[in-house]
């Protein structure tokens, strides 16, 4: 029988949990911010979720938000890169619930997905300037 060697490694993933009053956790998902392809999907979907604030706005029947509610858990699931939505959008808790505050969900999702890359996206970005400089300093002089 061969030997199973088990190598224990900190795959950076940050866990997300939102909780309510009575400190129940009623939504979660996880991310690598160091992902760089999740800030290209984000860039990539943007304009969606602009277009959507509106639509949500303007919706008429419980038809048109369901198809809504999926469409959002569609594009979650792909900047997120898995089924995110799965245990992130559970009844009675949807994409477009809006909390007596007057925030959509999804987009407190998105606030969050955005606070977690910026930091690593600035960190690239120094990184590569610093490469790049490094290359075209001798040029330069």
């Amino acid at each position: 029988m061969a030997k199973t060697i088990n190598t224990n490694i900190d795959d950076g993933f940050l866990i997300f949990t939102f909780t309510n009053k009575q400190g129940e956790v009623f939504s979660s998902f996880k991310i690598n911010p160091t992902d760089i392809n999740v800030a290209a999907r984000a860039e990539e979907i943007e304009p969606f979720f602009e277009q959507m604030q509106d639509s949500i706005q303007k919706v008429t029947s419980s038809k048109e938000m369901a198809d809504l509610n999926k469409q959002i858990e569609d594009k979650m699931n792909y900047l997120l890169g898995y089924e995110a939505s799965m245990d992130l959008f559970k009844e009675p808790i949807t994409a477009t619930t809006v909390f007596p505050n007057g925030q959509v969900f999804a987009y407190i999702v998105l606030d969050k997905i955005s606070e977690a890359i910026a930091p690593e996206i600035e960190k690239r970005k120094k990184k590569m300037q610093a490469a790049v400089n490094k290359y075209t300093e001798k040029y330069t002089k």
